[in-house]
């Protein structure tokens, strides 16, 4: 879960973000995407937004309205219920 992208969502921020981990399935669709194993693909990630402010603004429209789908307060839930379980079990 990356709280990071959400947060920087949150604030109307373009995210640009690898395709491994579990960001990719918070964020979708809502953010560029690169592959993580190819540094020019983000390079070009970065290249596509820089200065196009129609692309940067769609995608802080649409991080925006994701990231309003995770609330704070049930995150914080999850990941406190998640991280007691795993300190049982050890």
């Amino acid at each position: 879960f990356c709280l990071t992208a959400l947060e920087g969502q949150a604030h109307g921020l373009p995210v640009i973000h690898s395709d491994i981990g579990g960001t990719k399935d918070i964020i979708g669709l809502s953010a560029l995407r690169f592959n993580s194993r190819n540094c020019v693909d983000l390079s070009n990630k970065i290249k596509s937004l820089a200065f196009n402010f129609k692309k940067m603004n769609r995608y802080s429209k649409v991080g925006f309205e994701n990231a309003k789908k995770y609330k704070i307060s049930q995150t914080k839930r999850k990941i406190w219920d998640i991280s007691r379980r795993i300190i049982k079990n050890k």
